[in-house]
């Protein structure tokens, strides 16, 4: 009934088990270090030629793999659920994947039935199961595991979230399309929906290693982007073959295959930029101890200072190449889901019904998104290109100056080097990086708008009529607000002087401090009428909200929680009098030693277990 959720599951454990390997390497030396701390071996001198023999290199030791030495595997942690399977073990899920993906759309329609008959046959039942399954699974997260071993599939509410609205809309298609061979949609939607959530998952394991600044100590890219691509190839070739023929929806599945492996890619792509930085910050960071332990003459420190400013600029050219590329793959899979829902609307044909105002409303976001991507793309390239005409680079004097005072950018505070191609100095005189200066005018809406942050005067040399006008708009601004404070300070002035003026004939009476007889005559009202103390968040029962639904889907949620109850706050005679009128054959005196560190309902609930 589920086999499509083994099928999927098959290809997206590779991925789920990149979270076992987050945690950070603490035990293996970075690259060029471990020469640093062994004396043994040839002194200063063998150190000096292991880092510069070795500075230039890509690192190869930053992540995990199947070939290292055992004693860092033993090093490492051992993972929490699911071990990520060896290569022999990952070819032979694929080929599984492959012959399920290739006969099992084949062994479902051999030959293409009328709907009557396929609406009785027990392989379209199975089909509609598996489909309704995985809709249940998405709104259930903990069934998920006891399929899939354990594996925490579901991890966050986006992604289950996510899988539900691609499925709910899925269903609506096929409802919208019955035709011969209707019965492969559900197969081949439920497995698009395990490949889509398994890239989901594998994009935010990225992003949370990226935010978090860790070394990726043990995170295995190529096995997750290995086991999505051979079901969606797979299912690329059974759907753009003989396996889908004759179904008018063939295309509409080819197209999101692909948006699937385009979805995936992004996360393969910044996994791998992660992964080449964080090797040239550990190169970094060994030179950087290095010149601390051993000192040097000038001259080799300048010219170690020298290779630090080459990987610096190495890391800023790989990073903006994967950003660009990141942008170009969105750019892409909004194209395809547009062709894809065109695609969808021609073939099924436009009859001004519900179904139409979805997709209506789901090219215009398409379209949207393409913009938007297209234009802040456009806008960083113009930023760019502003700044290297706009700014100049510092003098070799200005590089000597800030290098002898310490000097560092006000903002990532990391000196400034002794290239210098990586710096930039403003019209106030101020220097900066590139890419700190780049977050500047990106968040000021350009350059013409950016203000310096340690002195607040325009990045930009503006023109003395513009200045003039922008001076002119603050001091009208300004003058509004004086004009109020000298009206408000006025009838002060006047009333202190007519105060200074009359004599003094009474004196202040102070005001009472309160004692603890007064605080005990507080009115009941009040004691009531006290607010109670914050309460900690409960787990909501259950929750649903639209946010991972298209844009122009209305934003709205709503959850079931369970609170406590609110505990009455009475005074001590009335909490007496309340569980005496409720038990009159109690006495008294006994309601008052219960009611000792109690509060009235606890006290009738133990006298009714009584």
């Amino acid at each position: 009934m589920f086999m499509s959720s083994v099928a999927a599951s098959l290809a997206a454990n590779a991925a789920l088990n990149m979270r076992d390997d987050l945690i950070p390497r603490r035990d293996v030396a970075p690259p060029g270090r471990a020469a640093n701390n062994n004396g043994d071996n040839g002194g200063n001198g063998a150190q000096n030629d292991t880092i510069n023999d070795n500075i230039n290199e890509p690192p190869h030791n930053i992540w995990v793999s199947d070939n290292e030495d055992p004693q860092q595997q033993q090093s490492l942690p051992s993972p929490t659920f699911l071990k990520s399977p060896p290569p022999p073990t990952l070819y032979l899920l694929c080929s599984l994947t492959l012959l399920i993906s290739s006969l099992l759309p084949l062994l479902l329609s051999p030959v293409p039935s009328p709907w009557s008959t396929l609406k009785t046959s027990k392989f379209f039942q199975a089909s509609i199961m598996n489909f309704i399954g995985y809709l249940t699974l998405s709104l259930k997260p903990t069934y998920f595991k006891s399929i899939c071993g354990g594996s925490k599939f579901f991890e966050s509410r986006e992604s289950y979230e996510s899988l539900t609205s691609y499925l709910i809309f899925k269903f609506i298609i096929i409802s919208q399309h019955r035709g011969e061979g209707s019965l492969c949609y559900p197969f081949f939607f439920g497995i698009l929906g395990g490949l889509k959530i398994a890239g989901e998952v594998l994009r935010e394991v990225i992003g949370r290693v990226k935010d978090s600044g860790r070394e990726p100590g043990g995170v295995r890219v190529e096995r997750g982007w290995t086991g999505i691509a051979a079901v969606g190839f797979c299912m690329l070739a059974v759907a753009g073959g003989g396996g889908l023929r004759g179904l008018k929806l063939r295309h509409l599945i080819v197209f999101e295959i692909l948006i699937v492996l385009v979805e995936t890619a992004e996360a393969v792509i910044s996994g791998t930029v992660l992964r080449v930085t964080w090797g040239w910050r550990e190169r970094v960071q060994a030179i950087e101890a290095h010149m601390e332990q051993v000192g040097g003459t000038q001259e080799g420190r300048e010219r170690w200072q020298d290779e630090i400013d080459e990987i610096n600029e190495k890391i800023l050219l790989k990073s903006k190449e994967g950003d660009d590329f990141i942008r170009y793959m969105r750019m892409i899979k909004s194209s395809s889901l547009f062709f894809s829902y065109l695609h969808l609307w021609i073939s099924i044909g436009f009859d001004y019904s519900f179904f139409d105002g979805l997709l209506v409303l789901s090219v215009r976001s398409c379209v949207y998104e393409f913009c938007e991507t297209a234009l802040e793309w456009a806008r960083e390239c113009e930023i760019g290109k502003e700044m290297e005409e706009s700014f100049e680079k510092p003098t070799g004097e200005e590089l000597t100056n800030l290098k002898d005072t310490s000097e560092v950018c006000c903002i990532c505070l990391k000196p400034f080097g002794c290239r210098g191609s990586n710096v930039r100095k403003i019209h106030c005189g101020h220097f900066f990086h590139m890419t700190c200066l780049s977050e500047i005018l990106k968040r000021a809406g350009g350059i013409r708008k950016a203000r310096c942050p340690i002195c607040r005067q325009p990045v930009f040399p503006q023109k003395k009529n513009e200045f003039e006008s922008n001076e002119g708009d603050s001091a009208n601004q300004q003058q509004p607000q004086s004009q109020a404070q000298a009206q408000a300070q006025a009838p002060e002035s006047q009333a202190q002087s007519q105060s200074q003026s009359q004599p003094q004939t009474q004196t202040p009476t102070p005001t009472p401090m309160p004692t603890p007889q007064t605080q005990l005559q507080t009115p009941p009202a009040q004691v009531q009428n006290q607010n109670p103390p914050p309460q900690p968040a409960q787990p909501p029962l259950f929750r649903f909200s639209t946010e991972s639904f298209p844009t122009w889907f209305p934003q709205f949620s709503f959850e079931v929680v369970q609170r406590p109850q609110p505990q009455r706050l009475l005074p001590r005679n009335d909490q007496v009098n309340f569980v005496s009128d409720m038990f009159p054959g109690v006495e008294r005196q006994r309601i008052e030693g219960m009611l000792n560190g109690r509060n009235a309902d606890e006290v009738v609930n133990i006298l009714l277990e009584e």
